[in-house]
């Protein structure tokens, strides 16, 4: 029986360490971000132990991890072109009923509807795009 209440401390689940480390790295981000001095190392945290020092190169590689996601844009998604008018219009109405919910005359009716609305964005100067469709509205919408 001693043996079993030899490891009274439970360890803590890895979810939480790095929840508290992540807590721990964003404060140190931000206190380096407020100081005015370049992103130099004062000479007491270079003489930490070497256990430190390989703590700090996870913390370094978490930072640059975050630093890549932050700044690195979206990647581009593959957009099916002519979706409207080659996929959805080859949709039997089963399939039509099954993707938007609702029968395609109902979706038809509501995109001439809209097209008379005011909401619809009649210009045409819009940049160079052309402009969506009352179709097109309606259906992204659903």
């Amino acid at each position: 029986m001693a043996e079993s209440n030899s490891g009274d401390s439970q360890p803590v689940p890895t979810n939480v360490m790095s929840v508290a480390k992540r807590r721990r790295l964003d404060e140190e981000l931000l206190l380096h971000f407020d100081e005015d001095s370049s992103c130099s190392v004062d000479s007491d945290t270079s003489s930490s132990s070497d256990s430190s020092s390989s703590s700090d190169d996870d913390d370094l590689a978490l930072y640059e991890e975050m630093f890549q996601q932050l700044c690195t844009p979206p990647e581009k998604r593959p957009k099916v072109k002519s979706y409207l008018e080659k996929t959805v219009a080859a949709y039997s109405d089963e399939e039509f009923r099954r993707n938007f919910r609702l029968s395609r005359s109902v979706a038809n009716a509501l995109a001439a509807e809209f097209a008379k609305s005011p909401h619809y964005p009649s210009r045409t100067d819009r940049g160079g795009l052309p402009p969506n469709s009352p179709q097109e509205h309606v259906l992204s919408f659903l």
